[in-house]
């Protein structure tokens, strides 16, 4: 035994089996290599399979119906790419009523785990920008963190502040329509004078297109009844223009009648005024309009 070591080491030592020893060594690696290889995928076959279904949280502070959803459901969030903290609070969340009605409780995650996915995507293909993207950003971040309620909470703060501010801007847009109506006057622009009316009204006035019509048939009555009270041809003028506005916003022959009307009597009060025989024939033919919807009994 003795000999065939000192044998060996005489055959290392010597330089020129180097090269060989260098090829030995490179071989028993790779057959290393590829032993360990197969001793690893034996060891774990199954194991990822088995994974995909097991809870990413098995807190065993949770009801049963909690775990059972995490376990009906660690897939599919594994597989949407939802973080962890988000997927175990929406199974908390959902799960306070798995008790009464399993399947219910699951078909609500399962839909809420998609609303996430499709979220997701959505971020990754229409990255919100500007002013909101601050306050989307904080939400998602809250949500990867199961932190559901502040998610919300934040959200909503948004919202009403955003409100808030549209009120003031909403506030300082009809001081400056205000501004523009006088404005107009000073420049004699009727059609500026109509213009700013007309937006005064589409703010103050949101609501349905019933009451937006009414709104504007009181705002041009008031322009008709200042300019004959007052001898304004200006105020006439601006009657006219909302008149003909009235005409298009109606919605119904009953409306359509009401604004013909309108029109017919400020084109003639303003034609008699100026001796304008175009006025008047255009008034003629507004109250025609108008006619054709009212009857004798309905004056």
């Amino acid at each position: 035994m003795d000999k065939l070591w000192a044998s060996i080491w005489t055959f290392i030592q010597d330089p020129n089996n180097r090269a060989t020893l260098s090829w030995i060594g490179s071989g028993f690696m790779v057959i290393f290599g590829i032993l360990a290889g197969l001793f690893w995928k034996s060891k774990n076959a199954g194991k990822n399979d088995a994974t995909d279904n097991q809870p990413m949280n098995n807190n065993a502070l949770d009801p049963p119906s909690v775990k059972d959803l995490i376990k009906s459901t660690a897939k599919k969030a594994r597989q949407y790419g939802i973080q962890e903290g988000q997927f175990i609070a929406l199974a908390r969340r959902y799960g306070s009523t798995a008790p009464e009605n399993f399947a219910e409780a699951l078909a609500e995650l399962e839909n809420a785990l998609e609303m996430v996915h499709r979220d997701l995507q959505h971020a990754q293909s229409n990255p919100v920008s500007g002013d909101n993207a601050a306050v989307i950003a904080r939400v998602d971040n809250l949500n990867k963190a199961g932190q559901l309620d502040q998610a919300a909470e934040a959200l909503k703060n948004a919202i009403d502040s955003e409100l808030a501010n549209q009120k003031n801007r909403q506030a300082r847009l009809l001081e400056l329509y205000d501004k523009g109506i006088t404005q107009a006057v000073f420049t004699r622009n009727p059609q500026d004078a109509a213009r700013y009316a007309l937006a005064k009204l589409d703010i103050a006035d949101p609501t349905s297109t019933a009451d937006r019509f009414e709104a504007l048939g009181l705002e041009q009555d008031a322009w008709v009844m200042r300019g004959r009270d007052k001898g304004l041809n200006f105020d006439l003028e601006v009657a006219i223009l909302l008149a003909r506005d009235l005409t298009h916003r109606a919605q119904d022959a009953a409306q359509h009648g009401v604004a013909f009307n309108a029109l017919g009597i400020a084109l003639a009060e303003l034609g008699a005024r100026e001796g304008n025989s175009a006025r008047l024939e255009a008034a003629l033919e507004a109250y025609q309009k108008a006619l054709e919807v009212f009857t004798q009994k309905d004056f």
